[in-house]
């Protein structure tokens, strides 16, 4: 729902550069524009490509913050059920993948993310299913 090339470009860059590897930013499409699975798809067109370039899977990393660490957990599971042979690593990055917001920590920690409440969860959740 809110992100893009312009706001994870430096991250992807310098994660990138502190791995020594190239890296490929994707510019994915968002909910609730286009709702699930586009994101997803989106995700797996880019390993795809990755594939298709030559590149080995072992060799491949699939890596995202908030929802896009939950898109890596998706894109994942999607990679197996089409038959792909797994990426080498997914990195989730505070991953959103609780989008009924029935983690014990949406109470626990509360306090401490002023970032991440239920109740925004819940409306974000309502709004990408």
């Amino acid at each position: 729902m809110i992100g893009s090339l312009d706001s994870h470009r430096h991250l992807v860059s310098e994660a990138g550069r502190a791995a020594g590897a190239s890296a490929l930013a994707l510019d994915y499409r968002l909910a609730p524009e286009h709702p699930f699975p586009a994101a997803v798809e989106d995700a797996v067109s880019g390993y795809r490509f990755l594939l298709s370039r030559g590149y080995p899977p072992g060799r491949i990393a699939i890596a995202g913050d908030s929802a896009g660490g939950g898109l890596v957990v998706s894109a994942m599971i999607a990679i197996r059920d089409a038959g792909l042979r797994q990426p080498g690593c997914g990195w989730c990055i505070s991953p959103w993948v609780d989008l009924e917001a029935i983690g014990e920590t949406m109470s626990t920690k509360a306090a401490a993310d002023p970032t991440v409440q239920k109740v925004g969860i819940l409306d974000m959740a309502r709004a990408f299913i």
